[in-house]
């Protein structure tokens, strides 16, 4: 009743108590009127206190205190008879919450370095026995990267070209592209195939012909691209071209961007249905697949505590339309890079499971390169809208992966420290 308009004529346009908020109890000797639009108390626990307000504002002092206690006393009653059921309720709840929690943590831990586990309680219980020493729970730094990536596997590959030179055994049928060479340019342009379809479909219904000459632009280059490498993909894939014959290309003689955007580039996981290819071409263009399938997750990572950090920059510093116009448009895109990330991972899951039953390669990438859920995967360590209590909180699988313990990022390292 303290913000009631039909306040003409009353006294009181209100009442405040304190309650003990670890008992839900109110105090009796603790309410009091409210003048108004003066001290409104927090109005939780009201809902069943709020009818009677249409029949004490017409009561006098001593019966609208004897009411209010008789109300009161009986809030307070129902709480101490129900205590000890919400007490057993709660009790077999943690019971049930720490059993999961505790597998949680291990599986944490599985992924962590013994030493790293043991530096950090040494942290912590210090902290605890004295909080002026540095706080453990404090993130310092923001930057991470996974040991095994496509340029250190590339690496890896070209290091195979000059051993395979240096011994004679080189059989690359190009000079200047060699298998591994292949496969990864195969990636690539699907990579950029994909950008293409985001752009195209970043159009608005209305494009201007800027935008449009600019997409076009994009696809003839890709074009041009995927003419040069298919000539080359023949040399070591001479049964693709059976392939292109066969397929049906939506080409328009308007717009070819679409058809760009549609050529299937028939990688060796993609034609394993079909026929045969070298085991070499398998075995790299595994390798290639499972680094890219570790970058995206960094990416992952990092554009979920981009996000993260832009909404809180918005919520403490952006006050006026103009920069919340430009803040929101800047999470737009990193929501997009998101999305985008999230296929590029999922297409790389998917050539992993073909390859693994060519090659006979050990089934445990499955516990590493789990399937991708949007809704429930794609969080960060912590909930950033605080909508999960830290007794019902989860750990997304992202966070938990093996190789997430042999990252030597200092922003990583701080977060599962925190964690």
């Amino acid at each position: 009743m303290a913000n009631t308009k039909k306040s003409r004529g009353l006294a009181t346009t209100g009442v405040g108590t304190v309650d003990c908020a670890r008992h839900n109890m109110k105090l009796h000797n603790a309410a009091g009127d409210l003048q108004k639009r003066e001290n409104e108390a927090p109005e939780h626990g009201w809902a069943n206190i709020n009818p009677i307000a249409s029949s004490t504002k017409e009561m006098g002092p001593g019966s609208w205190h004897n009411t209010l206690n008789d109300h009161f006393s009986d809030w307070n009653w129902k709480c101490v008879v129900q205590l000890g059921q919400l007490t057993a309720r709660k009790l077999a709840n943690a019971v049930e919450k720490k059993a999961d929690h505790q597998c949680k943590l291990l599986e944490l831990e599985s992924c962590l370095k013994t030493q790293d586990i043991s530096e950090w309680r040494i942290d912590i219980e210090a902290w605890e026995l004295d909080r002026m020493q540095p706080n453990p729970f404090k993130v310092q730094v923001a930057h991470m990267f996974f040991s095994e990536t496509q340029a250190t596997v590339q690496l890896e590959l070209t290091h195979i070209k000059a051993a395979e030179l240096e011994s004679g055994t080189n059989i690359s049928l190009h000079a200047d592209v060699p298998p591994s060479v292949l496969i990864t340019s195969t990636i690539d342009l699907e990579d950029q195939q994909c950008h293409l379809s985001h752009e195209l479909a970043a159009l608005s219904a209305h494009p201007t012909d800027h935008q449009l000459a600019k997409v076009l632009q994009h696809a003839n280059v890709l074009h041009r691209k995927i003419n040069v490498w298919q000539d080359i993909q023949l040399l070591y894939m001479p049964f693709v071209s059976c392939l292109w014959a066969n397929e049906d290309c939506p080409c328009s003689p308007t717009d070819a961007t679409p058809a760009v955007k549609a050529i299937n580039l028939w990688l060796p996981s993609g034609v394993s249905l079909h026929t045969q290819c070298s085991t070499q071409l398998y075995h790299f263009e595994w390798m290639l697949w499972y680094a890219q399938a570790n970058d995206v997750l960094r990416d992952i990572h990092n554009l979920l505590r981009l996000c993260s950090h832009l909404y809180k920059f918005k919520d403490n510093h952006i006050i006026s339309q103009a920069p919340n116009t430009h803040t929101r448009s800047t999470i737009n895109k990193t929501n997009i890079k998101v999305s985008m990330a999230t296929e590029h991972y999922e297409v790389a899951r998917v050539a992993l499971t073909t390859l693994v039953q060519i090659l006979d390669e050990d089934p445990a990438w499955k516990d590493i390169f789990k399937p991708l859920n949007c809704n429930k995967d794609l969080k960060l360590l912590k909930d950033m809208w605080e909508k999960e209590m830290e007794g019902t909180r989860h750990l997304s699988w992202i966070w938990k992966t093996l190789g997430v313990a042999e990252d030597t990022s200092v922003g990583l390292h701080d977060a599962l420290h925190i964690e």
